[in-house]
């Protein structure tokens, strides 16, 4: 019986033993297996870590971006707004010069009318000057005549002394007339002077 005993104990002992084999063999390839799962994770977790370390670099681009864009913007609301202002200012400016245009051609105006005063003046005083001209030569006439006339009497006073009265009458109406020529040259004298 020992015998079949030992059998008995050697055919468990190996069906243990088998038994163990293929647990251990089955260990040994799900060790195998977890090593490979192991590496493939490791593998998969290198790649998935350069991938964050991408990700964060291409976000840290984007905030970088995104502030370099907020900043842009910033900016150029600023300048918007310096812009709008000034356009404003020089729609303030527009007004004050197109009013001082305004003035400018008011005085345009006002200087082509004086201007066209001035010629007229100019025209009425050269027509005066003119006529000033005539009537001094007028009045030289009458002052060479009355000079002659004034000799003639002189003459005729020492050749007919008792017709004196009628020649003293004839003197003071010359000299009635001269005296009314030299205040009409006094009076044009004056008017040319204005």
């Amino acid at each position: 019986m020992d015998d079949t005993l030992d059998i008995q104990f050697l055919q468990e002992k190996e069906t243990a033993d088998e038994m163990d084999y293929q647990e251990l063999a089955v260990d040994i390839r799900e060790i195998g297996e977890l090593e490979k799962m192991k590496r493939f994770l490791e593998a998969e977790n290198d790649r998935l870590r350069r991938q964050v370390d991408t990700l964060t670099g291409e976000l840290d681009g984007i905030s970088i971006a995104l502030s370099s864009t907020k900043s842009y913007t910033t900016s150029y609301l600023e300048r918007r707004r310096k812009s709008l202002e000034n356009i404003d200012r020089q729609k303030g400016r527009k007004e004050l010069l197109l009013n001082e245009i305004d003035q400018l051609h008011l005085k345009v105006k006002a200087t082509q009318e004086d201007e066209r005063s001035l010629a007229n003046l100019s025209n009425s005083l050269e027509e005066e000057l003119d006529g000033i001209r005539d009537e001094r030569l007028l009045v030289r006439k009458k002052f060479s005549d009355m000079k002659s006339g004034i000799n003639q009497i002189a003459k005729h006073k020492e050749s007919k002394l008792p017709d004196l009265k009628s020649y003293d009458d004839v003197l003071r109406q010359i000299y009635r007339v001269f005296k009314e020529t030299q205040h009409r040259m006094d009076v044009s004298l004056i008017m040319k002077k204005r």
